[in-house]
C-alpha cells in the first residue's frame, strides 16, 4: 500500500512538473515570410491581398472624344487674338499637342509656343471628364519693345463637362499689363 501510495505521489509530482513546463513554454508561433508583401490599393480604391490577382488597368469604352481648346487673348487696345486646338482621342487615353514658331522683335527673333496635354473620360451619366494641361507663350503686341515681351500662361486643370458644350474653363489676367487670357473647352463623343 505504501508502494502503491508512493507511485501515486510520483505519478501527481510528474503531471504537475509537465504541466508547470508547458505553462513556462509558450507555444510555437509560425514564421512570417522573409520580405512580406503589403496589399495593392488600385486607383478606384480597392484592397488587393499581396497574393491576389494583379491588378487590371482600367479600360476605357470604345468611344472617340473630341476636344476643342479655345485661347482668347485679349488687350484693351487691340483685337483679341483666337488660337483653337483640336485633339481627337479614345476614352481614357491621353493626347499632346506641340507648336512653336519664332516672331521676328526688332532685330532679333523670338520664340512662341501652345502646347496642349490632354486626357479624356467618358463617365456613367454621359458627362466627360477633361485632365488639361495648356502652355502659351505669345507676344504681347506690334508695338514698342515693352509691348513685344513675351508673356507665358501655365494652366493645368480638371473639369467635368457636359457632352458637345463649350464651357469656359480659366480666365487669367497678365500680372504686368491689361491682358486677358481666357480658355475655352468642348468635349464631344464622336459616334
Amino acid at each position: 500500500m505504501v508502494r502503491s501510495s508512493a507511485f501515486r505521489v510520483a505519478v501527481i509530482v510528474l503531471l504537475a512538473a509537465q504541466g508547470i513546463a508547458s505553462a513556462q513554454t509558450p507555444p510555437a508561433k509560425p514564421q512570417p515570410p522573409a520580405n512580406p508583401k503589403p496589399p495593392v490599393v488600385t486607383a478606384a480604391g480597392e484592397i488587393i491581398p499581396p497574393d491576389g490577382p494583379p491588378p487590371r488597368p482600367p479600360v476605357g469604352q470604345l468611344l472617340n472624344i473630341r476636344l476643342d481648346l479655345t485661347i482668347t487673348d485679349q488687350r484693351t487696345n487691340n483685337s483679341p487674338a483666337t488660337k483653337t486646338v483640336t485633339l481627337l482621342l479614345s476614352d481614357r487615353n491621353s493626347g499632346r499637342i506641340r507648336t512653336s514658331g519664332d516672331v521676328k522683335v526688332g532685330n532679333t527673333f523670338r520664340r512662341i509656343n501652345l502646347n496642349v496635354d490632354a486626357m479624356p473620360e467618358v463617365l456613367r451619366d454621359g458627362r466627360i471628364r477633361v485632365g488639361c494641361t495648356v502652355e502659351y507663350v505669345a507676344q504681347l503686341g506690334q508695338g514698342n519693345q515693352d509691348e513685344n515681351q513675351p508673356s507665358t500662361v501655365f494652366e493645368t486643370f480638371n473639369v467635368i463637362l457636359a457632352d458637345g458644350r463649350q464651357t469656359i474653363v480659366t480666365q487669367s489676367a497678365d500680372p504686368a499689363s491689361d491682358r486677358k487670357v481666357q480658355v475655352e473647352l468642348k468635349a464631344t463623343v464622336v459616334k
